[in-house]
């Protein structure tokens, strides 16, 4: 136990200690000692060449996003820089004014990391001094088109990275070259057709990625897939998973879970749980009334049978308010009803009158009296009156005139 503890102890003292070593180190860039390996990081440097006089022993360069536009014949073998066994220049503009000799003497590279730099073109001779390559990134580049000739070829290399790439088209024999590839990444791509030969050729692939291409979903892909999943490859496909459901399997069973736990609210303990059958089952549906046939036959007809119903509802209506309206003008013709009024004069008249009702009165008129009564169910005022335009009907106002002169 003792032993485990001393070990324990001097791992962390030297992990410190190589943390805390300061190498030589550029102006614009950070130098530090990790895991035994010098790091040398000069991102957002505004750095426009490799050209910055680096240390020769650096094992990890970084030195993207930047603005290093290209790189020239033997550029890092020039620069003492052939110990490097990480190179990150992504994120940069080099486009397509690398040299084929740019990576000359790069002998222990193991990760190259290009991604994001408008390379139109990958050249195969890149490759050629770096024997113990493990991972090329090349996301984000231009590669529509990859030329006749494959340009991959390194037996070592187990890692590439193809993602956004804007490749429409691949031929079977693209990766012949990189027989030991174990992670293959074609996601995000203008790739409508997969030649099943690329697999075949990749006997060590754990995982390889389409998704979100334009890849048709026909038979021959999903026999692809299926090929795949007995390799026990990682695949991510741009298909839905339309496999999960196969027939005689869809919606056998309901059944509740043992494990959820049951509410009260829901659930009676005392009533009988019955699982149904939900396919090939002898449950008949339903009698359909006859409105619901007539919908299912010919919905127009029921549009038109609602339209002619609201139509002659609306005429019958009419109908009544017309009658109702004759009704009334006929009242009205027969309001008027005739009365006689007797006089002192001895003579009588026969007038119509207006059905606004005064209290009974009678007036003297050289000593005669006149009763003139407008009780409520048979007299009232007289039209004639009320064509004088004064309130107190004519022929009493006549009448009450003479007793004024009597009086007087």
């Amino acid at each position: 136990m003792v032993k485990h503890i001393i070990i324990f102890l001097t791992l962390i003292f030297y992990i410190i200690k190589a943390e805390l070593v300061e190498i030589p180190c550029p102006e614009r860039c950070n130098c530090e000692m990790v895991e035994n390996l010098k790091k040398a990081s000069c991102t957002h440097k505004n750095i426009y060449s490799i050209e910055i006089n680096m240390h020769p022993d650096v094992d990890i360069f970084d030195i993207s996003s930047n603005y290093i536009n290209s790189l020239g014949p033997s550029t890092f073998q020039n620069n003492h820089l052939t110990n490097l066994k990480l190179l990150n220049i992504s994120n940069n503009a080099l486009a397509n004014n690398i040299h084929m000799d740019a990576f000359n003497g790069l002998v222990k590279l193991k990760t190259l990391d290009l991604s994001n730099n408008r390379i139109g073109v990958i050249m195969k001779i890149w490759l050629k001094d770096m024997s113990e390559l493990k991972e090329l990134y090349l996301s984000g580049n231009y590669l529509n088109r990859m030329g006749n000739e494959p340009p991959f070829e390194s037996k070592s290399l187990k890692v590439l990275d193809l993602n956004n790439c804007g490749i429409d088209a691949i031929e079977p024999d693209l990766f012949d070259g990189v027989p030991n590839l174990e992670y293959l990444d074609l996601s995000r791509n203008h790739l409508m057709k997969m030649p099943n030969q690329i697999l075949f050729n990749l006997k060590k692939l754990t995982f390889f990625s389409l998704d979100d291409t334009r890849i048709e979903c026909n038979k021959m892909f999903m026999s692809t897939i299926d090929y795949l999943k007995n390799r026990d490859v990682i695949f991510k496909t741009p298909c839905k998973k339309i496999d999960q459901l196969k027939t005689g399997q869809k919606f056998q069973k309901m059944i509740m879970d043992p494990s959820i736990q049951k509410n009260s609210w829901i659930f009676d303990e005392n009533s009988d749980v019955k699982i149904i059958e939900v396919c090939n089952n002898s449950i008949t549906p339903r009698n359909e009334t006859y409105l619901l046939r007539v919908v299912k036959i010919s919905p127009p007809i029921v549009l038109a049978s609602i339209l002619a119903y609201g139509i002659l509802t609306g005429l019958t209506l009419g109908c009544i308010c017309a009658n109702c309206s004759c009704s009334c003008k006929k009242r009205s013709k027969d309001w008027g009803e005739e009365v006689e009024l007797e006089s002192s004069h001895s003579h009588s008249r026969t007038i119509k009158r207006r059905s606004f009702l005064m209290p009974s009165k009678r007036y003297r008129s050289n000593g005669n009296i006149l009763n003139y009564e407008t009780n409520i169910d048979k007299e009232s005022l007289l039209e004639s009156a009320w064509d004088a335009g004064i309130s107190t009907p004519q022929q009493i106002r006549r009448v009450m005139g003479e007793e004024r002169k009597d009086y007087a």
